[in-house]
């Protein structure tokens, strides 16, 4: 989550000017991530269409339209797959393009409003990319995705309860297909956005037996416990790791949502159970990698088609 500079509405002067991360260059393995992005500064009000500003033709103070001020926006790791230079066929939502400004959910304030459904000074979530400030215009093709914040509600809530809870609730109820009768969810990533949500609905809703969430730290691990209700939570970074999980699955796994790739999909892999079901999620261990390291071992392929229909199943 990235907060902005805070905004004085005692300004009388409407701001003409937003500040802008966009894709700089597409992503490559030989550069740093920070490398592909620029910040700039654009017209609110250009007078030709942009990457996620919708043509203003004429005076901006036309109806429908509404100018937020940006005060949260979001930084997930979906993201990363959004800023390759891939085919469009192969993505569940439009790729991020060169010169585009950065995808992402947001939370932003009305600071000028000429729609009636909003007036200044409400909180509005939607997909407005990283931005400082964004014109809706809710006449134009663009999705933008807008729920209105009701009054005295946590506005991060909002945050929390957009795509990597979406993904959480039904890669794992729907395509997971995980019920109370499944002994043992094992959840990677389990302190990050995704994974927090999934082990909270496999122990809180479900009532999962034996809800195993791995973290990368001994305070994630901590939080994953004490926040999010597992019933174990393993550090992968541990030198014990690999008995340590071996040990928490005594009746192996019958769904592993991954979220990470790496060590722990071969660690589940060799655990699954039979029936057992693997919610593809997410890579994040190797995002930045020529991919090679994420190969499966021949011993964890060999207990796959050595054992009853195991099910991979993508959650978006």
């Amino acid at each position: 989550m990235v907060v902005l500079d805070e905004y004085t509405l005692t300004n009388p002067t409407t701001p003409a000017v937003t500040r802008q991360w966009i894709l700089h260059q597409y992503s490559q393995t030989s550069l740093s991530i920070s490398s592909a992005f620029k910040l700039i500064e654009r017209p609110i009000y250009p007078p030709t269409s942009t990457a996620n500003i919708p043509s203003t033709s004429g005076h901006h103070k036309s109806a429908g339209k509404i100018l937020l001020k940006s005060l949260w926006f979001s930084n997930d790791p979906a993201q990363r797959t959004w800023i390759n230079d891939t085919s469009p066929d192969r993505l569940y939502t439009d790729p991020v393009r060169e010169g585009d400004v950065m995808s992402a959910t947001a939370i932003g304030e009305v600071i000028e409003s000429f729609h009636p459904e909003y007036i200044k000074g409400d909180l509005v979530r939607g997909a407005f990319g990283w931005t400082e400030y964004v014109l809706v215009d809710k006449d134009s093709p663009h999705d933008w995705q807008l729920v209105k914040i009701p009054p005295k509600t946590n506005p991060a809530d909002f945050l929390a309860m957009g795509d990597t809870a979406l993904a959480a609730y039904f890669g794992l109820l729907s395509v997971g297909a995980a019920t109370s009768a499944d002994k043992t969810i094992v959840v990677s990533a389990a302190a990050a956005a995704t994974g927090s949500v999934v082990t909270q609905i496999a122990k809180n809703i479900l009532g999962v037996k034996r809800v195993i969430g791995i973290a990368g730290s001994e305070e994630q691990c901590g939080i994953v416990k004490e926040k999010c209700c597992a019933d174990i939570a393993l550090n992968y970074k541990s030198p014990n790791f690999r008995s340590e999980f071996e040990e928490a699955t005594p009746e192996y796994v019958d769904i592993y949502f991954d979220n990470t790739g790496g060590e722990a999909l071969e660690l589940s892999l060799r655990r699954i159970a039979r029936n057992g079901r693997v919610v593809a999620c997410g890579a994040i261990f190797r995002y930045d990698s020529g991919g090679e390291e994420m190969i499966v071992s021949s011993k964890a392929w060999m207990n796959i088609v050595g054992s009853p229909p195991l099910f991979f199943c993508a959650s978006r």
